[in-house]
């Protein structure tokens, strides 16, 4: 990730991304940690190929500490989340984590983060062996996510989308509506 990142110290990462979130709410901005479970350790571009990490499960404790300890500061219900397209070969070697129950549940349970959680955009190559851009969606959503991000905006992909997908689930709607932010009052 490069310069994408805060630091490559979790305590480091912990400490910025808390404040630039409660700063980013102040103002009424919702703030996305990204990329969970964590990307540090791919080294492929997910825009371009599906990132394979081979660590061990050890090994990702500690991509997986700075999300976890995300979890406890006080507005951590206003944070969303965004999954990252990658395979961590020590949890599912078949499925990208976006599309990977096994995954979304190890970011709801081991590193408890229970807010909304969107995948990665669906028009990204990672994602290429999973079909067309609604079977992504599909699978995403059956994975667990709960939002599908599809950002390149062309109308007739769109319009599959809406025609294809179901309507957000109850749980899904519940964590949106935990995290609605409030607007930072006028002075």
């Amino acid at each position: 990730l490069g310069d994408r990142a805060f630091s490559d110290d979790p305590e480091t990462v912990t400490k910025c991304g808390s404040a630039v979130c409660e700063t980013l709410l102040e103002y009424g901005i919702t703030p996305v940690m990204k990329h969970m479970p964590g990307l540090g350790q791919a080294n492929v571009d997910s825009h371009h190929e599906l990132p394979r990490v081979s660590a061990s499960k050890e090994e990702l404790q500690k991509d997986f500490s700075t999300f976890k300890a995300m979890t406890s500061v006080p507005f951590s219900n206003q944070i969303w989340g965004m999954v990252a397209h990658v395979i961590y070969e020590a949890f599912d070697s078949d499925q990208p984590s976006t599309t990977s129950p096994t995954i979304i549940n190890l970011i709801r349970e081991q590193i408890g983060f229970d807010g909304l959680l969107l995948s990665d955009d669906l028009d990204m190559d990672a994602l290429g062996s999973i079909g067309d851009i609604p079977a992504r969606a599909k699978a995403v959503l059956e994975a667990g996510c709960d939002i599908a991000l599809y950002c390149h905006g062309n109308l007739k992909i769109m319009e599959e989308l809406a025609a294809q997908l179901p309507p957000m689930r109850t749980d899904s709607l519940e964590r949106y509506d935990r995290s609605r932010i409030r607007r930072r009052s006028a002075a």
